[in-house]
């Protein structure tokens, strides 16, 4: 029977106690650890709050273009978007170089013995984890490194969800041996039977002994049986099954250790999150205490990154919905401590809820559950720096420059006006209608105040701004293939060279996410596979359905991350392979398939990688395994003349050799009879004997003797016909042989043949 998180939290903390006493060691006071704990979280909400978000919100304000703040009434408040433009213009490329191949992930054996099992798990995570499982794969991930780029950090949760399905199932009309069944089957969590007896049960019936019975002797009497029972059952069938789940965290929902070089040696990350009274419940919390720490004056309140995504504030104290619906703080920490009073700290999951974080539930953990995506990661610290931080600054100059610009062309075409005070109508004066008439008492009491458009100075320095940005983040419209006057410059070697700085910067973005996010990624899963599921699975890899069992699975397996880097654009890539393919053609078709430079496998190969570039993941819908196929048998080919006459020769030596077999049978047969003759006929010969003898001499003769030396006359005789018959045989045999002719048989070997053989 499943047991509730409850219930497994129980069990933990009493194993875990046993061990502890065991070892003669006394664990920490749970108030003690509390406080301690408490104290963790405080620390990193205030790093958080107060170090980490500000931050955050103006990398935020500057991504969607939102005002600086410094704005003035009358003058222009255009906001350049250089930080979206850039990470625009790289999030296409990233996604592209990490999930344009069939494989995402692949792991690395470490013995040979572990060759099918790792292409096994490469399959199951590509296919079911970031497939069927995850559906949303791609989008969380996309989220991932958005947040990387823009926040500094994009944040990774990867868990084994446990669920629990109910099902309802109702059974009429059960014996007594089928219900037994039934009910014994674990995932039965509840039932309700209704016993009734079998309507369509006869007694047995036996005939009465009894001489003083009311009714006739020997009148069958009703058999006194107990009647069957039938049951109507509907039972509470309970599924349990798990999967891997990954999520994308905001990034002000984690916390962590101000001092932290990394999430593996920080004192504490957790994740913070507001949960429902109900959901907690349901994770096997009491309600009533949920409903106590479900307060107003929750820290989310005065964290303005979390404001500025949630604009009306705090929810947490909502009636709405009922009170099962109000929102609870609740925060799952992962803290190094001493727990057990050895002195030697250790991984421990905390779970807490409400304000003051009281503590709920802790556990030992032997890993934590997220990953951090950095693109410019700084050494010896946590995070990193975003493309946010190299373009701001850029997108601040610009706007500046283009709000002067567009103010001294406004200027330029609305210019200003002198007037002489008392001799101008000022509501005439300050009409904007196209025009319109100014009504004056004396000629020249108005003039227009002439600008010329200096924007123009301006534009070099949006060029080097751009240049600037470029430099810092390697992307641009030529980079990119998108600049028309780039593509068409006759520099095609500085055409070129751009593109391929550029093209080095982002393969260096990609291989950072590759070697600090994906990898520690994928190498916490393989850990959850290995380690939570408990029982094969069946699922459909390349086409056919098989079990996967993690269980078998090596964990210590490395992982390779197919980002494709250093290998151009995919056109160059195919380029490249359609070359290599007409290069093997050409082997194979020369020197055949056992040269020693190409195989029909590797050519395979070549072309798979060609359809999955051409976008097309199922291959195998387009090029057949050489190793599955099965060649067709050779055709005979057509005998000759004279492999027909020898066929003939040889057709007509076998029906001869057939026919002296039937005739030998023939002739054994009618030996063995003839002997059975004879031997009745000397039995019969010896009984008249005997009675003419007891008839003429009126005595008794003893024929013991006489059948002695009979039956040895009759063994005589046998012995000589079965030698004949050896004899015989040995000659047919022998004759059997010397006209033995070879399968294919020639004009050439028919003159061999003996000519005694032949008439034979």
């Amino acid at each position: 029977m499943a047991l509730t998180d409850a219930e497994v939290r129980e069990q933990t903390a009493e194993l875990e106690a046993e061990q502890i006493r065991l070892a003669g060691d006394t664990a920490m006071d749970i108030t003690e650890l509390e406080g301690i704990v408490a104290g963790l979280i405080e620390e990193a909400v205030d790093y958080i709050d107060l170090s980490e978000a500000p931050d955050r919100i103006v990398a935020s304000d500057y991504f969607n273009g939102r005002p600086f703040g410094n704005e003035e009434d009358g003058r222009s408040q255009v906001v350049s978007r250089d930080v979206r433009d850039t990470i625009a213009l790289m999030l296409p490329q990233i996604m592209r170089t990490f999930f344009g191949t069939q494989r995402v992930v692949e792991y690395q054996p470490r013995f040979p013995e572990d060759v099918p099992s790792s292409e096994q798990a490469s399959d199951y995570v590509n296919t079911v984890v970031l497939g069927a499982d995850n559906p949303t794969s791609f989008q969380t991930f996309y989220s991932i490194i958005k947040d990387a780029l823009v926040k500094r950090v994009g944040i990774a949760k990867v868990d084994w969800e446990r669920r629990e399905e109910v099902e309802h199932e109702e059974y009429t009309g059960l014996d007594d041996q089928a219900l037994q069944a039934l009910m014994s089957d674990p995932d039965i969590e509840g039932s309700s039977i209704e016993s009734y007896p079998d309507p369509n049960f006869v007694p047995q019936e036996q005939p009465s002994t009894e001489g003083n019975s009311p009714t006739e002797a020997g009148q069958p009497q009703p058999q006194n049986m107990e009647v069957p029972q039938l049951h109507d059952v509907v039972i509470r069938r309970l599924s349990v099954e798990g999967s891997v789940i990954f999520e994308a965290l905001p990034p002000e929902e984690f916390l962590i250790d101000r001092r932290a070089k990394s999430v593996e040696d920080a004192s504490i990350v957790a994740h913070r999150r507001y949960l429902t009274v109900s959901e907690l419940v349901s994770m096997g919390y009491d309600y009533d205490e949920m409903l106590d720490l479900a307060g107003d004056d929750d820290e989310f309140d005065t964290n303005m990154e979390y404001l500025s995504r949630h604009p009306l504030g705090s929810f947490a104290d909502s009636d709405e919905g009922g009170e099962a619906n109000r929102k609870v703080l609740y925060i799952e920490a992962y803290a190094k401590v001493d727990f057990s009073g050895s002195g030697i700290t250790s991984l421990r999951r905390f779970c807490c809820a409400g304000n003051h974080h009281k503590l709920l539930h802790h556990s030992p953990v032997a890993d934590i559950p997220f990953v951090v995506f950095s693109g410019y990661p700084e050494p010896h610290f946590w995070r990193g720096a975003s493309v946010t931080d190299l373009t701001m600054d850029v997108q601040l100059v610009k706007s500046s420059i283009l709000r002067n610009m567009l103010d001294s062309l406004a200027k330029a075409i609305h210019p200003d006006t002198a007037i002489i005070e008392g001799q101008v109508n000022i509501d005439d004066a300050l009409s904007n209608k196209v025009g319109k008439l100014i009504r004056t008492r004396s000629a020249g009491a108005i003039q227009e105040l002439n600008k010329s458009f200096n924007g123009k100075e301006a534009f070099p320095m949006l060029d080097y701004m751009d240049r600037m940005k470029e430099d810092r983040t390697g992307m641009s419209k030529a980079s990119m293939g998108l600049d028309p006057d780039a593509l068409q410059s006759t520099e095609k070697s500085a055409v070129s060279a751009t593109m391929a700085s550029s093209q080095a910067q982002i393969e260096l973005l990609c291989r950072v996410f590759a070697e600090n996010g994906m990898k520690p990624l994928f190498k916490k899963i393989l850990k959850l596979l290995h380690n939570h599921q408990d029982k094969a699975r069946m699922v459909r890899l390349r086409n056919t359905w098989i079990p996967i069992d993690p269980r078998s699975w090596d964990i210590g397996m490395d992982v390779s991350v197919n980002v494709a880097l250093g290998m151009g654009t995919t056109q160059e890539r195919m380029q490249m392979l359609a070359g290599l393919a007409v290069k093997q053609e050409k082997i194979l078709q020369e020197q055949g398939s056992t040269n020693p430079f190409v195989t029909n496998e590797q050519y395979h190969h070549t072309l798979s990688k060609m359809t999955e570039l051409s976008g097309f993941k199922d291959t195998q819908s387009f090029w057949s395994n050489p190793k599955d196929f099965q060649p067709p048998p050779p055709e005979e080919p057509e005998p000759t003349a004279d492999e027909i006459f020898a066929q003939a020769q040889a057709d007509k030596v076998r029906a001869d050799i057939e026919l002296d077999k039937q005739k030998f049978g023939l002739d054994q047969e009618k030996m063995i009879r003839d002997d059975d003759l004879q031997r009745d006929k000397l039995d019969s010969d010896v009984g008249m004997k005997q009675k003419e003898m007891e008839n003429k001499y009126k005595t008794t003769i003893d024929m013991t003797e006489i059948k002695g030396n009979m039956e040895k006359d009759r063994e005589k005789i046998r012995a000589e016909a079965q030698q004949r018959a050896q004899e015989q045989m040995m000659q047919q045999q022998q004759m059997m042989q010397q006209m033995q002719l070879p399968q294919e048989m020639s004009p050439t070997n028919m003159e061999q043949v003996p000519e005694e053989g032949m008439a034979n």
